[in-house]
């Protein structure tokens, strides 16, 4: 949804609260499928939550994706997690709704999770390989008519501009793999790896980003704590290599102040690893103790 897009109609799309779109990109969704296909006992916990809320007839939509956001507050961030349960729980409903003609014990296997959240991995590492072969997939697809979702051109306007937005229903998880798959593919948005977790992401400001926006976070506090320990090492460097040049009428003054630096550099290193905190190393390498042989 594009943003200051305010949708005219029809009832229920907007937001009567914050009077914005009800209906999120799918994108988000699959690749947090993707994501979820790596998490074996975040999707073994999420099958024993849909079946057991399911199995009992609970119906009330909020608990139900409270429940799901909790589940996965490790794996991605609320509101993908939020459009993510809110297509489980509707997908769910519907399939309580209409006939079965086979019996299926449980309702993640009635709407198909393990396999297509596996699916949704698969066609995220073809489009980083190569997007032509997945191009004849979702072709393939497309003639099998495998894909079910509905089309539903949403009209609105930005400002005083009209203007009309994509948007899909989905009936079944792997329509939203192959709309969001397709989606993606029009408009040659790039999905990529993560290089620190592993996750695949869509880079929202550069397209050379290797990071996911979690990790970015993560390594630039690692950034920060760096150089604070650097800083820290730099001063207290100054300060005992002063002490060196007064006292150069000590024997081996020299190479005292060389086993002060490897031990100060061990020291530096088990800070940046997390083994010691900042207060502890600047405490160790502050002594003057090189002077007395102590190192």
């Amino acid at each position: 949804i594009p943003e200051g897009f305010h949708p005219i109609l029809p009832e229920g799309i907007v937001d009567s609260e914050t009077n914005s779109a009800n209906c999120p990109s799918l994108r988000d969704t699959f690749l947090l499928m993707a994501n979820l296909s790596q998490e074996e006992g975040t999707v073994s916990e999420l099958c024993k939550l849909i079946d057991g809320y399911f199995d009992e007839h609970l119906m009330d939509c909020k608990a139900f994706i409270s429940s799901i956001e909790s589940l996965l507050c490790n794996v991605t961030d609320s509101c993908s997690a939020a459009v993510f349960a809110s297509v489980l729980y509707w997908l769910c409903v519907d399939e309580i709704k209409k006939p079965c003609e086979i019996e299926y014990k449980k309702m993640s296997e009635r709407i198909a999770l393990g396999g297509t959240l596996g699916l949704a991995k698969t066609c995220i590492e073809k489009m980083i390989d190569d997007p032509e072969r997945l191009s004849l997939l979702l072709a393939n697809w497309s003639s099998l008519g495998i894909y079910d979702g509905q089309y539903l051109p949403l009209m609105g306007y930005i400002k005083n501009k009209i203007c009309v937005v994509d948007m899909v229903v989905p009936h079944s998880l792997i329509s939203v793999v192959q709309y969001a798959a397709v989606d993606l593919l029009r408009d040659s948005e790039p999905v990529k790896k993560c290089s620190n977790c592993g996750k695949f992401f869509s880079p929202r400001v550069r397209s050379d980003e290797i990071y996911c926006n979690s990790c970015k976070s993560v390594s630039y506090e690692r950034k920060i704590q760096s150089d604070a320990i650097l800083s820290a090492y730099r001063k207290i460097y100054k300060t005992q290599n002063a002490r060196k040049a007064r006292n150069g009428h000590i024997p081996g003054i020299s190479e005292g102040f060389d086993r002060w630096v490897r031990f100060a550099k061990v020291k530096v290193k088990e800070c940046q690893q997390g083994i010691i905190s900042i207060e502890e190393m600047t405490e160790a390498i502050s002594d003057a103790g090189w002077m007395r042989r102590k190192y």
